[in-house]
């Protein structure tokens, strides 16, 4: 599958790149376990063409660019020049500022969007959380990281603030940015290694039966069924910084697999959860894209599964000759579904 840029409402995403390799170090780096077969085909083709990932609300862009391209080495693709008036947020005097970011060595992209000039709503999710989102990366120095992690003043959640080490998995740390978004940092093993690598994005959800069934019965991904609730590893209990999170468990597959920026669903039991929930212009809120041949298959589906349709709390109503809508998955993760040109 060819993904491509996706432009929506002149908000420009990352298309994922198509990919032969496999995972690359630190792959399963939360589950400790291999991973389970593919998975069937699924039943419904909707004609998936572009999928779009990683935009990330936040609310400061000089302190967000600061981290990761300061501190983790990412590189500046294009940034917007600072904030204009913007038509993808529905209200009057919305402003946007973009930067598009990228990894040196394997053509990871994401985008950090500030809206100003209207009320938002911070969201700062716990990993735990419905919809929180989770980067996965593999570092040059991990030290030097966290050293400069502390310096913006950000949170170190692994055990006692400080590197977790394992057999296995070698030395690992988790950073919580100002925004919510956790990366899960490991120090790479090479030693000419890229001062930062992309593995997984991981997404939280509440259930996984339900987040399971939704994208393959909307989207046609073919996700096999997730196993049980399991006690959680040592290792993530001590990165994390949570006893609490008794459970744990993943998709055993990749979301939109084949695309060097794999995408997978993890889920927390033992302790409490507050799904994000987040609205377009809310910093700490990821946002998924997502352009399709059946646009009509896709929005008769969403409900089925326990989506709603639009950004809000409840579905709306679409027009029918309408060809781009907010969804939102049982997790309230919004995905901008548009039909393909």
């Amino acid at each position: 599958m060819h993904m491509q840029k996706l432009v929506v409402a002149g908000t420009i995403v990352l298309a994922l790149a198509a990919c032969g390799g496999g995972a690359q170090e630190g792959a399963e780096v939360m589950s400790g376990e291999s991973a389970p077969s593919a998975a069937a085909a699924a039943a419904v083709d909707p004609g998936i063409t572009a999928v779009g990932v990683l935009h990330i609300n936040i609310a400061d862009m000089d302190r967000s660019v600061a981290w990761y391209q300061g501190v983790l080495g990412m590189e500046t693709v294009r940034d917007s020049g600072g904030p204009s008036p913007t038509t993808i947020v529905a209200e009057d005097g919305a402003m946007m500022h973009t930067h598009v970011l990228k990894t040196p060595d394997d053509g990871f992209s994401m985008e950090l969007v500030e809206v100003s000039g209207i009320e938002v709503r911070p969201q700062t999710p716990s990993v735990q959380d419905p919809g929180a989102i989770m980067l996965a990366l593999v570092v040059a120095d991990l030290d030097a990281v966290l050293a400069g992690a502390r310096r913006l003043g950000l949170t170190v959640i692994s055990d006692g603030g400080d590197v977790v080490v394992t057999e296995e998995r070698g030395r690992q740390a988790m950073v919580r940015d100002a925004d919510g978004v956790v990366s899960y940092l490991s120090q790479a093993s090479a030693p000419d290694a890229a001062s930062v690598h992309h593995d997984f994005t991981f997404l939280s959800a509440d259930n996984l039966e339900k987040t399971v069934a939704f994208y393959n019965g909307v989207f046609g991904l073919g996700l096999d069924t997730p196993g049980d609730l399991n006690p959680t590893p040592e290792r993530i209990v001590k990165l994390t910084g949570s006893p609490a999170l008794s459970t744990f468990r993943l998709t055993g597959a990749d979301l939109f697999a084949g695309t060097d920026g794999a995408l997978r669903f993890q889920e927390f039991g033992g302790a409490g959860k507050t799904p994000v929930r987040h609205r377009v212009q809310d910093p700490g809120g990821p946002i998924l894209t997502m352009s399709v041949k059946d646009f009509a298959g896709v929005m008769q589906r969403v409900e089925e599964y326990g989506g709603t349709i639009g950004d809000g709390a409840t579905s709306a109503t679409l027009a029918p000759d309408a060809t781009v809508s907010w969804i939102r998955d049982p997790n309230g993760l919004l995905i901008r579904v548009s039909t393909a040109q």
